[in-house]
């Protein structure tokens, strides 16, 4: 049903300014509400006599695409349309050339540029529970993952301050195993004395095997910087302060991420009986978490076919490299890219490619890039059950 009734809300903090006017553009009806659910109750009866009592008559602009709001005039079946604030800004200069701003002139805007321009505005659509809760969570990941940032480079500078030793063996300052060491001596003079026992201890229960415990004591006891008297015991207590707030922030982002992996299971499931058999964006979004992890892990040179199994995707994929020529410059990056092209395929397609379908790999060339080739098996085990790389993921 083609709307009849146009309006424009003008949203704030405490109240709402609205404007409804007809499909000729005669304000029919203006009015404040405030934000609460009595106000906006009262506000949906209000519209349903402004329109004749038929809620798909009257579509509505507003500038946030969500909201109590917008979800409450979405629920009572009312057209609602969203459009960016930059855009408003330029309908604005259409009726005033000074750019005058107001609520009232706002909600006017909003509701004459719909009647004229629709095309402008962006339909506001409900999502479903779980895709809602997918994105709270998804933003909330980004909010702490930002704050979390923040914080290293915090750390970061203080240990360059008086400890350089701590970013020798951890450049990011985000491994909690550095957390330990620096927690179990906060200064270069407690890190000389610190026993390879007690090292060795930290590096086991946080399983770092790139680095050993006579290793670590090698650099911790290192001669330290010269500072001016406090200046050392000043930084080492501000980076202690902030230990505990990255301890929280990488928990709750771990919480975070468990519940992410468990809504996407969820949304991935196969769709109903009667439903078109499309692959769902879910599963694409798993696809690519397990694309993250292979990159990390095997990235080494790869100097013979190779078998990487995954349970994300469930998906064998052989990779062949040339060893001469111009083409052995590239080794450091080719599995990367290998597992890169393979996970491309399965997030278009969700299975092995019928011309891929193929347990031969073709002869290379120096100047050939690397074949790829996938075989449509389910596999079990951890996400990366094999990986057989020169040097170890």
């Amino acid at each position: 049903m083609e709307p009849t009734f146009f309006s424009g809300i003008d949203w704030g903090a405490e109240r709402h300014r609205i404007c409804v006017m007809d499909q000729d553009g005669t304000v029919i009806g203006e009015r404040w509400t405030q934000h609460d659910g009595a106000a906006l109750a009262e506000l949906i009866t209000w519209l349903c006599k402004s329109t004749g009592g038929e809620p798909a008559a009257l579509a509505i602009a507003i500038e946030l695409p969500r909201g109590a709001i917008v979800e409450t005039l979405a629920e009572h079946g009312f057209s609602v349309f969203s459009i960016n604030p930059k855009q408003l800004d330029l309908f604005r200069d259409r009726y005033s050339p000074a750019g005058a701003k107001g609520d009232s002139r706002d909600a006017f805007v909003l509701a004459d540029s719909l009647r004229t321009d629709r095309h402008c505005f962006h339909a506001v659509r409900l999502d479903e529970p779980q895709v809602v809760r997918l994105r709270e969570l998804s933003r909330l990941d980004d909010d702490l993952r930002d704050e979390m940032r923040r914080l290293s480079n915090q750390l970061r500078e203080q240990w360059h301050r008086f400890f350089p030793q701590l970013l020798a063996l951890c450049s990011s300052t985000d491994e909690p195993w550095v957390w330990d060491v620096f927690e179990a001596a906060p200064s270069p003079a407690l890190a000389a004395r610190l026993s390879e026992k007690k090292i060795t201890n930290i590096l086991s229960r946080h399983r770092i095997r790139r680095i050993n415990g006579p290793e670590v004591r090698a650099i911790l006891a290192t001669p330290p910087l010269r500072l001016t008297p406090g200046a050392a015991e000043a930084s080492s207590e501000h980076a202690m302060f902030l230990l505990p707030r990255l301890r929280l922030l990488r928990q709750q982002r771990a919480q975070i991420g468990s519940r992410l992996r468990k809504l996407l299971d969820g949304l991935s499931s196969d769709p109903v009986e009667g439903q078109a058999q499309e692959h769902r964006d879910a599963k694409i979004l798993l696809s690519r978490e397990s694309e993250e992890s292979l990159r990390p892990r095997c990235s080494a040179k790869l100097r013979k076919p190779s078998q990487i199994e995954t349970t994300m995707g469930c998906v064998v994929t052989q990779v062949r490299l040339p060893l001469h020529g111009r083409a052995e410059r590239k080794q450091s990056s080719s599995c990367a890219i290998a597992a890169t092209n393979a996970f491309g395929t399965l997030s278009t397609t969700g299975h092995a490619s019928a011309s891929f379908a193929t347990n031969e790999v073709g002869p290379t060339t120096p100047n050939s890039e690397p074949k790829v080739i996938l075989t449509d098996e389910l596999c079990a085990g951890s996400p990366i059950v094999g990986c057989v790389c020169s040097s170890p993921c």
